[in-house]
């Protein structure tokens, strides 16, 4: 019997999706949301790509001094059944170089890839800074 075998569906999860909304002429944004690794093998993230910027780059705020600096991360692991939280402040992934603006309400797809060439695709709403994340949920 084949059902057996389908039981679980391993996947990834993504939830409260967002991307910074910003005015006309600003060329990088960040995009936020939770990332739940329902497998039973890390998931190591290395890039990423949009359709509306030129890179995408995973990103980490650290406290150097009396300053918050954001830094590059090379990848980023979501270990199995671990969830990891992007957010302001935190880890977070740029959108760089956008090839037009971030409308509020826009949705917009991020795919991020793995070291194993994996693409993992969600898509986010855009909304003002400041403004609360709404629920949304994307399975791979």
């Amino acid at each position: 019997m084949l059902l057996s075998s389908f039981g679980v569906n391993a996947h990834v999860l993504f939830n409260n999706t967002q991307i910074r909304a910003l005015p006309p002429g600003v060329p990088n944004t960040a995009a936020y949301f939770e990332v739940t690794n329902d497998t039973d093998t890390a998931i190591t993230f290395v890039s990423g790509e949009a359709d509306f910027a030129k890179r995408v780059e995973i990103h980490t705020h650290e406290q150097s001094g009396d300053m918050m600096q954001m830094r590059k991360l090379d990848s980023i692991t979501v270990n199995a059944h671990e969830t990891l939280v992007f957010q302001p402040g935190g880890l977070h992934v740029m959108l760089l170089g956008l090839t037009g603006s971030v409308k509020p309400g826009e949705h917009r797809q991020v795919t991020l890839i793995s070291a194993t060439g994996n693409r993992y695709s969600f898509t986010a709403v855009a909304v003002k800074p400041g403004e609360t994340m709404s629920m949304h949920s994307h399975q791979h």
